[in-house]
């Protein structure tokens, strides 16, 4: 994309799986939803250490399961529960922004059926979980979300 080709000539090495997942979405709104995850992992890394950013998958059931691992500054565990709500930015956050990144990316995963998680990466930085469904839910799934149909872009005011 073009976050990682204008990003790996400032020094962030990214490492991701030789294989490629296939996850029942459209392509552009799970492209959103990485770019943004990446795009923070970017712009929040640590000004002590080189920046390195992972991507890991595993499929499991009927689901593809990523972790998107950084080294930045994290999240401060009081500012964890509320990192996907509109508006909201860290306490630790210096970088421009309009705190609408994540919670944009929140709407993207519920109206695709997905779940996302965030938890520290014990190495400093943070680790988001996206389990992401392989096929549409079936009509009678129990899940809050009964919309077969991917899920429609979601604009966050950006040109």
């Amino acid at each position: 994309t073009r976050l990682l080709e204008s990003d790996l000539a400032t020094g962030v090495s990214f490492a991701h799986p030789p294989t490629s997942a296939v996850v029942w979405a459209d392509p552009v709104a799970l492209e959103r939803v990485f770019e943004n995850l990446l795009g923070n992992a970017v712009t929040h890394r640590s000004p002590d250490r080189p920046a390195n950013i992972e991507i890991h998958w595993e499929r499991k059931h009927s689901t593809i399961r990523f972790d998107i691992r950084d080294n930045g500054i994290g999240i401060e565990p009081q500012d964890c529960p509320h990192v996907f709500e509109l508006f909201f930015r860290g306490r630790n956050v210096h970088a421009e922004g309009s705190g609408l990144g994540l919670a944009i990316v929140k709407r993207i995963v519920e109206t695709s059926a997905a779940a996302i998680t965030l938890a520290p990466n014990p190495g400093g930085g943070s680790i988001f979980t996206l389990s992401w469904p392989t096929q549409p839910p079936s009509p009678d799934d129990p899940s809050p979300v009964h919309n077969t149909d991917p899920p429609a872009d979601i604009e966050d005011g950006r040109d």
